[in-house]
């Protein structure tokens, strides 16, 4: 029996090594220990069984406490380690993604928050009393504006005027694409001043080719608003990340240069334009032959992908069928992986290594991260 199976008290054990300096690199899936004079130890860990990826010191008779395997962290908790922070690198002596690699991330996927993707609900909270519109949808218009537009059979749509603007909160939810897990993948939410139009400006709106088609067959038998704000907040599993209104409009106008581009050059639709052809992207993930998310997963835990473990969190009573590795989102920069076992839900970021507009485009880059892992 070797120094990682000894059991004491019926209880697995391992050993530290005679430093201290000792954590956690990835999740409770992957440990790297790391001892004196640069010697270490990379530990996987599958279900309930261990294994040694790599050893460069032995750990026999040098006792740790009778910790389970679950919850040992060799020195750290996992929200202590440096895996939690995307401004840290995940492996010693590996550079960390670049911060502008994190801020393309939240600019993406707030931008295609606001052009429609999601279901969303508009409160009016200075009104006396709160009113809260759920039949909604909303878009940026191709001049870079964020509208919405309200259903007519809405139960409060009969109480709206146009005279003054009115004090606004916006939230819009984005599910995982995957049917197996309810997730919500993405969460946006901005405070700002809701400018009715009236019937006039809609009709002129709706004729100028401006708005969305979803947001225009709901506008033309319903009511329509110009919604200002200063800045949006994007809740994903990086955190909270405030994000200017100015920074949303350059990424607007960049995603237009994207999609002239992908027409013109590629003779491509860009999957990003609006939510109808994301559809596309989740079929490419969703595709075995093409996108082996697993694979992807255990090549970042092993340092063969470049990425960030960005969210752990308990999990219990989990069905069968959600175990395993799903893809939470996929955007321009790069996707969102989750790996659920029976004890957490580990979420984690894979860049592309450029951004990514058509269809080819998200293929090729998918096959490179899947030959790289």
């Amino acid at each position: 029996m070797t120094g990682w199976e000894n059991r004491r008290g019926g209880r697995r054990e391992a050993s530290r090594p005679a430093s201290r300096d000792a954590f956690v690199v990835g999740t409770s899936l992957v440990f790297e220990v790391v001892g004196g004079l640069g010697r270490s130890a990379r530990i996987r860990r599958h279900g309930g069984s261990l294994s040694v990826i790599s050893q460069s010191f032995s750990l026999k008779d040098h006792y740790v406490n009778g910790l389970g395997w679950d919850t040992l962290t060799f020195g750290k908790s996992f929200s202590e380690s440096s895996a939690v922070n995307p401004d840290l690198s995940l492996f010693p002596n590996r550079s960390a993604l670049a911060p502008a690699v994190w801020q393309e991330r939240s600019l993406s996927t707030a931008y295609r928050l606001l052009t429609g993707l999601g279901t969303s609900v508009l409160v009016a909270y200075r009104e006396v009393p709160l009113r809260s519109f759920s039949a909604v949808v909303h878009g940026v218009t191709r001049s870079g504006d964020v509208v919405v537009a309200i259903s007519a059979h809405d139960p409060l749509a009969h109480k709206l005027d146009s005279s003054d603007p009115v004090s606004i909160r916006l939230s819009i939810d984005k599910a995982a694409p995957d049917v197996v897990l309810n997730v919500v993948a993405a969460s946006l939410h901005l405070l700002g001043q809701a400018q009715w139009l009236d019937p006039e400006e809609q009709h002129e709106l709706l004729a100028s080719g401006e708005l969305s088609e979803r947001v225009a067959e709901v506008a033309r038998a319903g009511y329509l608003a110009r919604i200002s704000f200063d800045r949006v907040l994007l809740h994903d599993a990086c955190g909270v990340t405030p994000i200017d209104a100015a920074e949303l409009l350059a990424e607007h106008e960049r995603c237009l240069r994207h999609q002239e581009e992908a027409f013109f050059c590629s003779l491509e639709r860009d999957l990003f334009s609006n939510p109808e052809l994301e559809l596309t992207a989740v079929d490419v993930v969703d595709d075995s032959s093409l996108m082996d998310a697993a694979a992807l997963f255990d090549g970042l835990m092993l340092g063969a992908l470049e990425g960030a473990f960005i969210a752990r969190q308990d999990v219990v009573n989990v069905c069968a069928h959600s175990l395993g590795v799903i893809c939470l989102d996929v955007d321009r920069t790069g996707m969102t992986l989750m790996c659920v076992d029976h004890v957490e839900a580990v979420t984690a970021f894979i860049p592309f290594a450029k951004r990514v507009s058509t269809r080819s485009e998200l293929v090729s880059e998918i096959a490179d991260l899947r030959l790289r892992s």
